[in-house]
Formats: C-alpha cells, sequence, structure tokens
C-alpha cells in the first residue's frame, strides 16, 4: 500500500497477513437401538441423527464438528408365548412364571459392542375352567337332592366333567343337572388341554320328620280334650281324623268332647310331597262322679236345702227321674227330666206341702249320660230338721 507523506514523497506499507488454520471435523457416533447420547449439550439418537457443533480453537477460530450417529445392529425381537393350566409353573431365564405373574422380559446383551443382542417377551396365558354350579338340597328325608351347571366358562372348549371324580362325561346341552345323593362330592372340570378345576360340595340330608301325638291318653267322659302335638319341623297341611269329631281338621291344635274311645289320627305334609303321620289313643273313662249326698237339711237357711243329685254338665245329660220314698214304702217326690246341680228342682222335704219328719229316706234315680246311656242310682239320705 503507497501513501504519500507530507513532503509529498512516497511512503510505502506492506501488511503480510497470515491465516491460521480452522478445523472440520467429522463425528460418528456408535450408538445403540432404541438409546441416546448426550455429545456437547445435545442429544443424539435415531430421531436425531446428526447435527453440527462449533467450537473455538486456541488461536480463536472456528473448528467445525460434523455429528452423525451411527445406529449398531437392531436387536432381534422375539416372543414367547404359551397356554398353561392355572396350576402349573414356568422356569425361564431363572425367572418363575405363574398365573400372577403371566408376562415378562429377558434381554442378551451383545458381547462385541454391549447392546442388546436378543430381546425375549415372554407372554403366558393360564387357563382355569370353571363351572357354575347350583345345587339343591333334599326336600324329603330319604330322597335325592339335585345338581346343575348353567355355565362354563374360562380354558378351552370342548370340557369333560366328573361329579364322582371318575367317571368323566362330555358337557354338552347347558344346563346340565341330574339328581343326587346326600353327601361329599367334588366336581372336576377338563378342558381341551387337559386343565382341571376342582369344585368341593357337599349335599346335605333333611332331617327326619318328627311328629308325636303321645301315643295314648286317658280322660273322663265329657271333659274336652286338646291335642298337642309336636313337631321338629313346621308343616304345608295337616289332615285330622276322624273329622266329626273335632272343631277343625287342619288346624294345629283342635279340641274334641271324646264320648267313646278312638284313635285320632294326624297326617302333617309337605309341599315337596313328604308326609308323617301318627295316632293317639283316646281312653274315655266312663265312670261318671254322680254325688248324692247323705243328708241335707231343709230349714230355710239357704244351704242344703234341697236333696238332688250333682254331676258334671258335660258328663250327664239329665236326671231322667227322681224318687224319694218313706220307710214304709211310701213315695213323698217324684220328679222327671231335669238337669242335675239345680237344688231348687230337688226335693225339699215335704210332700204334697207338708214338711216331712227328720228320718231316714231312700232315693232312687235314672240318670241319662251324655252318650245316651241310662245310669240307675239308689241310696239313702238323711232329713235333718
Amino acid at each position: 500500500q503507497t501513501l504519500t507523506n507530507q513532503f509529498g514523497c512516497d511512503s510505502t506499507i506492506i501488511t503480510t497477513t497470515n491465516l491460521l488454520p480452522s478445523y472440520r471435523t467429522t463425528v460418528v457416533l456408535d450408538l445403540c437401538a432404541g438409546d441416546s447420547v448426550l455429545f456437547n449439550g445435545t442429544y443424539y439418537s435415531e430421531n436425531q441423527p446428526t447435527g453440527i457443533d462449533t467450537l473455538n480453537t486456541v488461536n480463536g477460530c472456528d473448528s467445525i464438528l460434523e455429528v452423525s450417529i451411527s445406529v449398531l445392529l437392531q436387536p432381534e425381537i422375539r416372543y414367547f408365548r404359551d397356554t398353561l393350566c392355572a396350576d402349573e409353573v414356568l422356569e425361564f431365564f431363572g425367572t418363575t412364571y405363574t398365573i400372577d405373574q403371566p408376562t415378562g422380559q429377558h434381554i442378551i446383551p451383545s458381547i462385541e459392542n454391549g447392546c442388546d443382542s436378543v430381546i425375549t417377551n415372554i407372554e403366558l396365558t393360564f387357563n382355569l375352567p370353571e363351572a357354575e354350579l347350583e345345587l339343591t338340597d333334599p326336600d324329603c328325608p330319604d330322597s335325592t337332592g339335585h345338581w346343575s351347571i348353567s355355565r362354563l366358562s374360562g380354558g378351552l372348549p370342548p370340557y369333560t366333567y366328573a361329579i364322582d371324580g371318575i367317571n368323566f362325561e362330555v358337557a354338552e346341552g347347558l344346563p346340565l343337572r341330574g339328581p343326587i345323593v346326600p353327601g361329599n362330592y367334588v366336581l372336576i372340570l377338563r378342558d381341551a388341554l387337559g386343565c382341571e378345576a376342582q369344585q368341593f360340595f357337599e349335599i346335605e340330608a333333611m332331617p327326619p320328620l318328627t311328629l308325636d301325638l303321645g301315643g295314648e291318653i286317658e280322660v273322663r267322659q265329657g271333659d274336652t280334650l286338646t291335642l298337642n302335638p309336636e313337631l321338629n319341623f313346621i308343616p304345608d297341611s295337616l289332615i285330622w281324623s276322624p273329622s266329626d269329631l273335632l272343631n277343625c281338621t287342619d288346624c294345629l291344635n283342635p279340641t274334641l268332647v271324646p264320648v267313646n274311645s278312638t284313635t285320632i289320627t294326624l297326617r302333617a305334609l309337605m309341599d315337596a310331597g313328604c308326609e308323617v303321620k301318627d295316632d293317639l289313643l283316646v281312653q274315655v273313662d266312663k265312670r261318671i262322679p254322680v254325688y248324692a249326698p247323705n243328708a241335707f237339711s231343709p230349714n230355710g237357711d239357704n244351704s242344703n236345702d234341697y236333696f238332688t243329685l250333682f254331676a258334671k254338665p258335660n258328663q250327664v245329660l239329665e236326671i231322667s227321674a227322681l224318687s224319694i220314698y218313706d220307710r214304709w214304702g211310701n213315695q213323698v217326690f217324684d220328679a222327671t227330666s231335669f238337669p242335675p246341680n239345680e237344688e231348687s228342682q230337688g226335693w225339699d222335704g215335704t210332700s204334697r206341702g207338708q214338711l216331712l219328719n227328720s228320718g231316714v229316706y231312700v232315693y232312687m234315680a235314672e240318670v241319662t249320660l251324655i252318650d245316651g246311656r241310662k245310669l240307675q242310682l239308689e241310696g239313702e239320705v238323711l232329713l235333718m230338721r
């Protein structure tokens, strides 16, 4: 560069420029498939495979880095799939797989570059065949219950089943059902792979129905008897017989007034068809207690002023006849067809309106019982003044 100085002379300036070197470098990063790497503040991966970074050299010039990644060999993806029974286990690469742990993944690294070489995905299916079992206990003693299978699920059809654990049958045509005697059983259900499920169950026998009328009872004729059967179950219906003796034939505690000895039968029935019955022998004591006083005092004090016969109204229908005689055989009183226990209808110690003397008199009576029998009575009574 030539310049003119102040005197008009030439002034020459020689400038020498030394060009410092710049650098452009290619950087290749090895990367395992699926991984990423941080380089100079930037993450590189298969989604960002290239980039440029600028660095400063020691003399201040740029150093260009061209970054690219080299994806190493993709790992081999494998799948291990199998179907096992619910109670089976599988040992795989040191891991135990069960129905509670059916999946997993095992990675085998490469010896050369450390990347994954083989990735094995474990996918297991466990069969658990299930049966929806419904049970019905017997409705009557000494009868059978019933079992029913309304639905089958899980496992791989077709299914076979056995109620007794021995005789297997093909499960076709749902619902499956059948009779079964009381006892303990196990239902075994198998699917097409041979997987089994067991279900234990019990059919409970109905206890024997008991009915007790007491066997035999003795009552006085004319007494009211209430029947009290003892049962260990609640019957759906009752039938008493003979029906004409009882005030009801379908109630639990009927009453009757037995006249003659008889056998009462009760049949207790359940809607399921079972029945139990019992008999009661009712012995009727026909000795009728008719009381005749041995003395009376007709003095108007309202105590023992009359002579008559006394008896239970439900045992004696009427006093058909009552006659009184003196010691010479003369009839001093006669009455017919009047009820017992009515003193005013008895003898008042007079004859034809005249007071009789104290003394012993003879009575003769005929009493009609409720069953129509006639009872003849006679005796002596003391009239006291």
